[in-house]
């Protein structure tokens, strides 16, 4: 039976970053380029986590995620918020591919499929999904990593959206993906902000605070909250959201990849390096606005501990 292809195309291009490929390509390759190198000693990539604005905002932060693809990534299990329309469970690409101007991303259907068949997700409507911009916004620099890599072609993508979600939720999601994330060449991509601060997002935190300007005061907000992250514990950043309320988009992404780790379908006894951080304005009142990025590498343990562990030794913990 003929089955026509879905192809999601690329609605951002042109306005949030440039529809010309070689223009684009040039971009990203000089973002991956200036990227920031994880520490020494630090084990294998396992999650990246990248913002999702224009490429003239968090280009440079976005290439210091994708710069740790791995050469041996087949899948990328790619998770962003909702932005447009209200998801009271998290959903599914129908697209066979998905588009950019600088080629097609095949979308990884036979997963996709299971992942349905598990009960915990619903499709995404079509125009909703063509409409949101989480998960496209990383695929040029996915393509990119890839040809830096020397991959033949851009690993393939899960992609899912999530819109409001409870700590269950998280959890049940982390276990419908948790196969996928336990095969070799999978990796776990989270498409967040962080703080969106300003009249026009309901958000002023820190004002209250005059010995600090109010970008400082921000970041301050943000660096917590990577602290809490970096913890590895669903509890510490479930905490950390009730208490503060910063506007990250994606913390149920990142929930879920905290309740991924907890769950062992990512290795424990990694670290979550923080390698970069910029907002895209320095608001000094509450007329101003502005968005936090941040990228994040998620690795599992460092070579050393590992030998040392499978020799029923105590690893020494590397400074993350």
């Amino acid at each position: 039976m003929f089955h026509q292809v879905h192809v999601l195309a690329h609605p951002a291009a042109g306005l949030w970053y440039t529809a010309n490929p070689a223009a684009l390509a040039a971009m990203v390759d000089e973002c991956l380029s200036a990227g920031a190198s994880l520490p020494a000693g630090a084990g294998p990539p396992v999650a990246l986590v990248g913002p999702h604005a224009g490429f003239s905002y968090c280009g440079t932060v976005l290439g210091s995620t994708y710069k740790h693809l791995p050469a041996d990534c087949k899948r990328v299990v790619i998770m962003g918020p909702s932005h447009h329309v209200y998801l009271r469970r998290p959903v599914l690409s129908q697209a066979d591919v998905m588009e950019t101007p600088l080629g097609r991303v095949a979308v990884d259907r036979a997963s996709v499929d299971e992942l349905f068949a598990s009960g915990q997700f619903d499709w995404f409507d079509p125009d909703a999904d063509e409409a949101e911009h989480s998960i496209e916004m990383h695929l040029p620099f996915l393509q990119r990593a890839a040809v830096a890599a020397g991959m033949a072609s851009a690993p393939s993508v899960v992609p899912i959206v999530i819109g409001g979600a409870t700590g269950k939720h998280h959890r049940d999601i982390a276990r419908a993906i948790a196969p996928l994330l336990r095969t070799p060449g999978t990796v776990l991509a989270v498409s967040t902000d962080f703080c969106h601060w300003g009249r026009r997002f309901e958000f002023t935190h820190g004002l209250e605070d005059r010995t600090k300007a109010v970008h400082e005061s921000i970041r301050s907000l943000d660096m917590a909250g990577m602290s809490a992250l970096s913890s590895l514990r669903p509890d510490a950043f479930a905490e950390y959201m009730a208490k503060t309320g910063n506007t990250i988009c994606g913390r149920h992404p990142l929930s879920v990849m905290l309740q991924a780790v907890a769950a062992e379908a990512l290795p424990s006894g990694g670290a979550l390096h923080w390698l970069a951080y910029d907002q895209s304005g320095k608001a000094l009142g509450k007329d101003d606005s502005s968005v936090s990025y941040a990228a994040g590498v998620l690795t599992g343990p460092a070579p050393a501990a590992a030998a040392a562990a499978g020799r029923g030794t105590e690893p020494t913990a590397a400074s993350p």
